[in-house]
């Protein structure tokens, strides 16, 4: 994660990301207890929050990710219960105001627990979270676990 503290650059900021595309939308789903498709055994920690637990992969800097900050993320973005299944949804630089809600709860939620440069596999446990029983059709299905390498 690279992070600009700038507050002048939160005016204005409409965050579309992948919304219509991908439908970044906050709904619900239901956990599963399947292991991580994307985890290395190069994890140095784990936190776990009640709706997501996230593995820390790379180690960031001590500064912390405020709600509010405009975040510049890379991310891919699987199903977790589909080692085989591509990504369905990733970018290299994207621009976000962290905690906006543009994303689904269980990432905002996790985004703030990062720290600058951090990499991190995130996974959402939480059927209040994530996508839910409806899913995005026809990129997730219905009841999905997510994975999101941050």
């Amino acid at each position: 994660i690279m992070m600009k503290l700038t507050t002048s650059l939160r005016t204005g900021l409409f965050v579309c990301l992948v919304a219509s595309t991908v439908g970044f939308v906050p709904n619900y789903f239901t956990p599963s207890s399947s292991k991580s498709c994307r985890s290395s055994s190069s994890n140095t920690r784990i936190y776990s929050d009640s709706g997501f637990i996230k593995t820390i992969s790379k180690p960031g800097s001590s500064t912390p990710v405020s709600l509010g900050d405009i975040a510049t993320v890379k991310y891919t973005c699987y199903l977790a219960d589909d080692p085989d299944a591509p990504p369905f949804a990733k970018a290299q630089k994207q621009k976000m105001v962290v905690g906006d809600g543009t994303m689904v709860k269980g990432w905002d939620k996790a985004l703030r627990t990062m720290t600058v440069g951090e990499r991190s596999i995130v996974r959402i446990t939480d059927p209040e979270w994530g996508y839910g029983a409806t899913g995005v059709p026809p990129l997730i299905p219905p009841n999905a676990i997510l994975e999101f390498d941050i």
